[in-house]
């Protein structure tokens, strides 16, 4: 009997009941604040539609705040905003960016 309960003493110390610890912080419904943000920040949102502007510069002749509209985007710009952004070495200039059908296709394979 001695040996039994020696046992189970020492089966709660190496693992102790599921209540002596907490994983989570409990709270009550006046803890918790409803609070909206915009999933945007303001500050990206502006630099974005900069960027937009200066690739699609006939978006902005029209009124509208759809910076995605459908307009031609203008390939210098485009290249600039790279090398600019650093997407693109800006040391290379006779590097070509087109890739051909069959490249795009032997990608995709």
């Amino acid at each position: 009997m001695t040996l039994y309960l020696l046992f189970l003493l020492t089966i709660l110390l190496l693992f102790p009941p599921i209540k002596s610890f907490t994983m989570l912080t409990p709270r009550t419904s006046a803890d918790v604040q409803l609070e909206i943000k915009d999933p945007v920040d303001p500050t990206a949102l502006t630099q974005s539609k900069a960027i937009l502007s200066e690739l699609r510069p006939s978006s902005t002749t029209n009124n509208n705040d759809d910076s995605l509209s459908s307009s031609s985007c203008d390939p210098k710009a485009l290249l600039s905003i790279a090398k600019r952004l650093g997407d693109i070495p800006s040391d290379d200039t006779n590097a070509s960016y087109l890739v051909s059908k069959q490249q795009c296709q032997e990608a995709f394979d």
